[in-house]
């Protein structure tokens, strides 16, 4: 078996997103259990920490930009002189404190839901 073959490399890729689901769908719960209100730059401070852990997990060169509403990272892949890519989201979950206790984060029927999901 080598990568050459369809079914072995169809099977470790198979494999490898089931890891990176779990993972996924870990830090997505982790992130979504934090009230995080829009303009609230106290209640952003622990996603901000969670997020900036990740994004140094995968490779990420961080660098924050501070503003009055919280703060904004920004993170930077490889230096090997391809086109860079543009990805850009928020880490705010928009809804007021006490959300998450009232919507808690959950799996229904393979579908995440819960306060800054979609």
């Amino acid at each position: 078996m080598t990568i050459s073959d369809p079914a072995w490399l169809a099977e470790r890729l198979r494999a490898q997103a089931a890891v990176e689901r779990a993972q996924a769908l870990h830090e997505l719960a982790e992130l979504s259990a934090i009230d995080a209100p829009t303009g609230d730059p106290e209640a952003l401070k622990e996603p901000e920490r969670l997020l900036a852990g990740y994004l140094a997990d995968v490779g990420g060169e961080l660098r924050r930009h501070l503003s009055p509403l919280g703060t904004h990272l920004e993170a930077r892949f490889g230096d090997d002189g391809a086109a860079p890519i543009l990805v850009l989201g928020h880490y705010d979950t928009v809804w007021p404190r006490g959300t998450v206790a009232e919507r808690p984060f959950r799996l229904e029927n393979g579908i995440a839901r819960g306060p800054g999901v979609l």
